[in-house]
Formats: structure tokens, C-alpha cells, sequence
């Protein structure tokens, strides 16, 4: 499945406030949160993000990535255009 090491590293930046850094392969998110909990979430949205830009909600990445998602690329082509099709 890739290179999936995560490393973490949290700094404290002010009072009450933390720099969170993640990295995963050659990806690396650095965010500003209150805690370490805080900081996996929005540093893990921002390597999504980074991964993939043309997604704009997180529900097209659940459709991505989803249950349903187990469909071989082939199937999902012809679903695909089979909804085009449809929609005219």
C-alpha cells in the first residue's frame, strides 16, 4: 500500500497553543491546535487535501474511499458513464 510511517511532532508556539506537524511519506502538514487530538485531525485533512486538491467536501472523499468504494476501476468507469448518460 506505499509508504504509510507516520511521524508526529508537537511544539508548543504560545500559551494554550501548539504547533502540530505530521508527516507521511513525503507528505508533511504543520497546523496551529489547542491539543494533540486536534492537531491529528486538521493535519491529516490538510495531507488529504494535499493529496487530493480536487476534491472540495468530505463527502466525495468518503464516496472515494467509502464502503462502496471496492469497486475495481474498470466498474467504476462504466458506472460512470452510465450516470452521464442518464442525467441527459
Amino acid at each position: 500500500m506505499g509508504d504509510t510511517d507516520i511521524e508526529t511532532d508537537v511544539r508548543l508556539v504560545k500559551h494554550q497553543k501548539n504547533e502540530f506537524i505530521m508527516r507521511v511519506g513525503k507528505h508533511k502538514a504543520t497546523v496551529i491546535c489547542r491539543n494533540k487530538r486536534e492537531g491529528k485531525q486538521k493535519a491529516a485533512q490538510a495531507i488529504l487535501q494535499l493529496l487530493h486538491p480536487q476534491i472540495t467536501s468530505w463527502g466525495s472523499l468518503l464516496r472515494l474511499y467509502g464502503r462502496g468504494s471496492c469497486k475495481t476501476p474498470k466498474e467504476k468507469k462504466v458506472f460512470a458513464n452510465c450516470s452521464r448518460v442518464d442525467s441527459y
